[in-house]
């Protein structure tokens, strides 16, 4: 497959002049048009980009405006500087989780120990042993009860993923993308609590 031609390459933010005029004025700092910014020195669309990540991703954000957030656009609160460098480092880090982008998903203790067809016929949790089971045979290991009941979008997200798959056989690349998902989720759940 071809390159891209350069052009498409080119990162350009959509941000409104009023809105880069708001953020260099509360926070006294410069904004940084290449939308990478150095916390220390600068804001870009990026640092913007991963504090809305992390308000929206905040369950306290979520509980208090759930009416709000059902009828209309979201409302981002800007916090002081402080707490906008906290939460932007933490939205930083979901987005890397969330793109498979993130080193830590690489270091699951997530197991597939039983070699056999590996087609998955159902996707059933085992809360006393910590295993999701694929089929009467096979499963996954080490899969704790706060990962399988992961909700997005009031979807369990490691239910879904296997359902969507039911009648066909994992490869190896399925199931190491499945432990990383599973890392991805613990991570993010880590990261919630520090919202």
């Amino acid at each position: 497959m071809a390159e891209p031609p350069a052009e498409y390459l080119i990162r350009i933010s959509n941000l409104s002049e009023n809105f880069i005029e708001f953020i260099t004025q509360k926070y006294n700092k410069e904004f940084a048009s290449d939308g990478k910014g150095d916390l220390k020195k600068t804001i870009g669309t990026e640092d913007i980009l991963a504090y809305i990540y992390a308000v929206l991703y905040s369950k306290n954000y979520r509980e208090r405006y759930r009416d709000f957030l059902k009828t209309d656009f979201p409302r981002i609160p800007f916090a002081d500087f402080g707490e906008f460098k906290r939460l932007s480092e933490l939205g930083s880090e979901l987005i890397a989780l969330h793109t498979m982008k993130h080193p830590s998903i690489n270091e699951t203790t997530v197991k597939f120990p039983i070699a056999g067809e590996n087609i998955v016929k159902q996707a059933r949790y085992d809360s006393d042993n910590k295993r999701i089971f694929i089929n009467e045979e096979q499963y996954f290991e080490g899969i704790e009860e706060s990962l399988w009941n992961y909700l997005i979008g009031g979807y369990q997200v490691l239910d879904r993923w296997l359902k969507y798959r039911i009648g066909r056989s994992l490869d190896n690349e399925d199931i190491i993308y499945f432990m990383k998902i599973a890392k991805a989720i613990e991570e993010t759940i880590k990261i919630e609590e520090a919202l």
